[in-house]
């Protein structure tokens, strides 16, 4: 749809095009975002969240500091398959094409719950603490918490994964659930069947049926985790811009 922007104070309005959308512009009005700009680092500027080594590389030294001597090899090996899985690479599924839930989007999540994690752990003594098998868990999730988009192969009567909007986070779980005894955690599989769902609209937080507070404050963190990567990404500059892009806003702070 044709879109126009007017205001003489707006500096500069970015957004995406969709494959197939143009933009008409003034001359030497229109900017160009080249690798490395703004929107493709986090708020330090110091993490391209475009790239999945960039933000595991800061996910680990995050965990490796405040959990020394802890074996976080797992960590690598999900972000390795999460990249695969979003670009096409990983058998059974097609590339993401939900403009939105992103490569990008879930790794502003998974730099925001591996620092929310931190910042939890440090301030919380003891038995209160969460600790890196929960932060493992955790950051699963968050990894793979918009998996429902991702088209399987056979999935060819459905257009566009912003199809699944409804049900993506059932499906993510269902995702989960295949993909968890891949990598050795088939023990964490109704768990994170039910952590997925702080991230989603499927059931209310009270819903969710978890009787250790800890888990319950693992999912909160995951959902203010998402809210965040949301805030702090392009979004809302996307739907000011009319770009698809499914809304997905769960609240579970």
């Amino acid at each position: 749809p044709s879109q126009a922007v007017n205001s003489a104070a707006l500096k500069s309005v970015p957004f995406e095009l969709d494959p197939g959308e143009t933009v008409i512009a003034e001359a030497g009005a229109m900017n160009y975002m080249e690798k490395g700009s703004l929107l493709m680092r986090d708020v330090s500027g110091t993490v391209d969240v475009t790239d999945p080594q960039s933000v595991c590389a800061a996910v680990l030294a995050i965990f490796k500091r405040r959990y020394p001597g802890q074996d976080f090899r797992i960590i690598q090996h999900v972000y390795e398959d999460f990249a695969a899985l979003y670009r096409g690479e990983l058998t059974g599924f097609l590339a993401c094409d939900t403009s939105y839930h992103n490569i990008q989007h879930v790794l502003d999540v998974s730099l925001a719950m591996a620092r929310l994690l931190d910042g939890y752990d440090a301030s919380h003594q003891g038995d209160d603490v969460l600790g890196a098998e929960l932060a493992i868990i955790g950051m699963i999730v968050a990894l793979f918490h918009d998996s429902g988009y991702i088209r399987r192969a056979n999935e060819t009567n459905i257009k566009h994964g912003a199809e699944y909007t409804k049900i993506h986070v059932s499906r993510s779980a269902r995702f989960m659930a295949e993909y968890l005894p891949l990598i050795g955690r088939e023990d964490i599989i109704g768990l994170t069947a039910k952590l997925v769902h702080f991230t989603g609209y499927e059931f209310t937080p009270d819903q969710i049926d978890l009787d250790d507070p800890k888990l319950r404050t693992v999912g909160c963190l995951v959902g203010t985790a998402d809210v965040i990567a949301q805030m702090a990404g392009s979004f809302v500059p996307r739907i000011r811009m009319g770009g698809r892009c499914p809304a997905k806003i769960p609240g579970r702070f």
